[in-house]
């Protein structure tokens, strides 16, 4: 029987649902479906979409839109580093909702998040020699809700993602790291799980580890499943009520098959500047963002 968990309807545009008793593998070849669909009679599968627009920025940088499944897009940015040794996805917390805008710069407009403990830590993760590649809510996700009440351990997700992987992989020839923070890790665990296309590594910070309304406990994810290096990263003094502390290490007893796991424990910081389960407080690593950056450079660095 599929997990109940990972069996979530998923809406296509305004029509399209696949059945809530599908597995999220029998979800994703249905999109496949749907995509193999659109290309009849072209030369070329689903797994040859093209960018719907790519902007080149300065240093080989990109401001790419992609259209992974029918009539949705997905944008992202690639941000270059000086001598990158890997790529790392950056997944926000909250709804994810970043509203990337093409500049004239190597870095995008940014009309939401910034105060992300991923977001503000662009430039210390380029200093480590680590490309960044900012992901987006996809289009049928960019509400106020944005990517609540199950998106995140969905099909569509993952088959959005696999999108931006391949391409990624393809332009940089590097390994592609998930890097998440708070509900960003519901996206980063659940796409190293299901993904078609390699992650080569998975980085949990302060990471879900109680279900609500918004999202699920990734404790209830196939963990199992993950073989790549993982690291989790907390605060000792999180107050968020759906990242406590003591939910790292259950996630790390839950990982018996990934070839390296890590828990770093963080302290100090400043005093916070917004609400416990927000970015500028010591669930956002408020004030020690480079140390924490540090340690996930450190750790990919050992694990590339």
């Amino acid at each position: 029987m599929p997990n109940s968990g990972l069996c979530a309807t998923l809406i296509l545009g305004a029509a399209l649902l696949l059945s809530a008793c599908q597995t999220t593998g029998e979800q994703l070849a249905a999109l496949d479906g749907d995509a193999s669909a659109e290309l009849a009679g072209l030369d070329g599968d689903a797994s040859a979409l093209k960018p719907a627009e790519i902007s080149e920025q300065p240093g080989g940088s990109a401001f790419v839109v992609l259209e992974p499944r029918k009539g949705i897009t997905q944008k992202f940015a690639l941000i270059k580093a000086r001598y990158p040794a890997a790529n790392v996805l950056l997944f926000a917390g909250g709804h994810g909702v970043l509203k990337l805008k093409k500049n004239r710069s190597s870095r995008p407009g940014l009309g939401g998040l910034s105060g992300n403990f991923l977001i503000r830590s662009i430039d210390d993760f380029g200093s480590l020699d680590l490309n960044v590649v900012l992901v987006d809510a996809p289009s049928d996700q960019q509400s106020q809700i944005g990517m609540r009440g199950g998106f995140r351990n969905s099909a569509a997700h993952v088959k959005d993602v696999e999108s931006i992987i391949d391409f990624v992989k393809q332009r940089t020839g590097l390994p592609v790291w998930l890097v998440g923070t708070s509900r960003g890790t519901e996206s980063a665990a659940f796409i190293t799980i299901y993904s078609r296309s390699p992650v080569d590594g998975l980085i949990l910070t302060s990471p879900m580890t109680v279900s609500n309304q918004s999202g699920r406990n990734i404790k209830g994810y196939e963990l199992e499943k993950i073989t790549a290096p993982v690291q989790i990263v907390y605060h000792q003094n999180d107050g968020c009520s759906v990242t406590p502390p003591s939910g790292a290490r259950a996630i790390a007893r839950s990982l018996p098959n990934a070839k390296v796991v890590e828990v770093k424990k963080f302290s100090g910081g400043g005093p916070a500047k917004s609400g416990p389960c927000t970015g500028k407080s010591a669930h956002g690593f408020f004030r020690i963002e480079r140390s924490v950056v540090e340690s996930i450079a450190a750790f990919i660095m050992a694990n590339i």
